[in-house]
């Protein structure tokens, strides 16, 4: 609590002023390098002054990710020792850590050093969105959505969506939505060159029940999205395309 008190007491200070002084109080702030707290701080203030544009899209996530996220998670665990992200709905968590697993992944591959990131958010963003969907749903539409579930319509029209996907993937498995979490409603397009080599890799899917994306030029996302799935179905799949494992 003196820790916390004293660095409200530096509101009025400079986040340059504040940064250093909780590092002084407190360890754990050493866990992020000063050069990335000021690339983060020098970003914050011309957005604030000078406002916020798509071309920013990118960079915000690289720090929102490298530096906002976890200083946040800091400032709660060292000044507050609470634990925001097991404060966080289950299933924001589980995506906020796919979005980071994904852009290591990213940042480990010499191959995508100059792709934007912005998409390691894509799953966590589908994922508020339908926790909030809820919020704003009149009666009358909430009650139509649960009717055309009970008598099948929205099974029918999930269907169709995915009929026609299937014609563009050409190989694919079928998944449950890591998102909505729907039964079977996702197509995941099979990379044939990987399957030859005995690796199972999915580089496109589409949930046909919530909408859920994900094209080419988003490396990993659908292969942690699906992995523990994955690892379930990989030897069947081989099998069934008479590939043996090594």
């Amino acid at each position: 609590m003196q820790a916390s008190s004293t660095l409200m007491m530096t509101a009025k200070n400079s986040l340059q002023d504040g940064f250093k002084k909780a590092r002084k109080l407190r360890n754990g702030f050493n866990e992020i390098s000063s050069d990335k707290f000021e690339r983060f701080r020098v970003a914050r203030n011309r957005i604030t002054h000078e406002g916020f544009s798509p071309k920013d899209d990118d960079e915000s996530a690289r720090l929102l990710i490298e530096v906002g996220f976890p200083l946040l998670l800091l400032c709660y665990r060292e000044l507050h020792s609470f634990d925001l992200m097991d404060a966080l709905i289950v299933e924001l968590n589980e995506h906020l850590q796919i979005a980071n697993r994904v852009y290591k992944l990213v940042r480990k591959d010499k191959n995508l050093h100059n792709i934007e990131i912005q998409y390691c958010f894509d799953s966590f963003a589908q994922c508020l969105r339908l926790q909030l969907k809820g919020n704003f749903l009149p009666d009358w539409e909430e009650d139509v959505l649960i009717k055309s579930e009970n008598i099948g319509t929205k099974f029918g029209a999930m269907e169709l969506i995915l009929n026609k996907v299937s014609d563009l993937f050409g190989d694919y498995e079928r998944f449950n939505c890591p998102v909505c979490q729907d039964v079977d409603s996702v197509l995941g397009s099979i990379d044939m060159d990987y399957l030859h080599l005995g690796d199972v890799l999915i580089q496109r899917m589409v949930c046909g029940s919530c909408g859920f994306t994900i094209g080419f030029g988003k490396p990993h996302l659908a292969m942690e999205l699906l992995r523990e799935q994955i690892d379930k179905v990989e030897s069947k799949i081989l099998k069934e395309y008479g590939i043996n494992q090594t």
